[in-house]
């Protein structure tokens, strides 16, 4: 009778916790999306925003203009919104949207982080720890600004889900250590040398672009991702919250029958 009693306890205090849990969840996106609401214009900036400023990169580009603004190829200068710090070889993923729907730039990154979420099924309380990151006001900012590091998370997330190279983020070196999300393996090392090739049509803008970022000034300089990384983070976040019965589940009939193919060949 006791078992009974401290069963329906425990079960009672795991239901509390979830609905805790779930509430939580549901006042930090509330609060998130009415802190973008407010902060947005008092900074002047706008949807899609800063696609715009990578867009008009890659236009200047295709139509044999400088990739990099003017002033930043004069000598030193303070950093603006506007500037572009991104390597030339981030050009592979700026050039198609010059052509391709705007729409596109936020439904890619978009789709792959929820095939990715739904492989991973995180826990409650991961989703919890999300959301708290996610209440930062420059982490949603991220996504309704159209920012890069949208890809940049898509890229983990698809690394937490299916171990795609975390090294394909490294068009956006400020973040160099998450690089090494999941680090290792034949595809890790693949990441890097697929990055090194596509630089190779960039050599001369890569050294540009070297001089570009040492000339830059302003109040953090080169580490003008911090703000960023609340929202970077979360796929890590997703990924250590994930079921991890799915880690351990059997090989379908088809791997299944070459696994023992292989292993009964000579």
């Amino acid at each position: 009778m006791a078992d009974v009693a401290d069963r329906a306890r425990a079960f009672m205090a795991h239901r509390l916790v979830r609905d805790l849990e779930v509430a939580a969840i549901g006042m930090l996106c509330a609060l998130s999306f009415y802190q973008i609401v407010l902060y947005m214009p008092e900074i002047g900036w706008r949807p899609g925003f800063d696609f715009d400023i990578y867009h008009a990169a890659a236009s200047r580009f295709v139509s044999g203009d400088s990739y990099f603004l003017p002033h930043q190829l004069s000598g030193p200068y303070e950093l603006g919104t506007a500037d572009v710090l991104y390597p030339p070889v981030a050009l592979w993923l700026f050039v198609p949207f010059v052509v391709l729907p705007a729409q596109l730039w936020w439904l890619i990154p978009g789709a792959i982080t929820a095939a990715a979420i739904w492989r991973l099924r995180p826990s409650l309380t991961a989703w919890l720890v999300v959301a708290i990151l996610m209440e930062r006001p420059f982490s949603l900012l991220q996504i309704v600004n159209g920012n890069p590091s949208m890809w940049v998370v898509a890229i983990l997330f698809a690394t937490a889900a299916w171990r795609v190279p975390s090294t394909l983020i490294l068009f956006k070196p400020t973040l160099l250590p998450f690089a090494f999300f999941r680090p290792g393996g034949r595809w890790w090392w693949l990441g890097i040398a697929a990055l090194a090739l596509l630089s190779v049509p960039f050599a001369g803008l890569t050294l540009t672009w070297v001089e570009v970022v040492l000339n830059a000034r302003g109040s953090l300089g080169l580490a003008y991702s911090l703000h960023e990384l609340t929202f970077v983070v979360v796929p890590l976040v997703a990924y250590l919250g994930r079921d991890r019965t799915r880690d351990h589940q059997p090989p379908s009939g088809g791997q299944a029958r070459v696994r023992l193919i292989r292993r009964s060949a000579p």
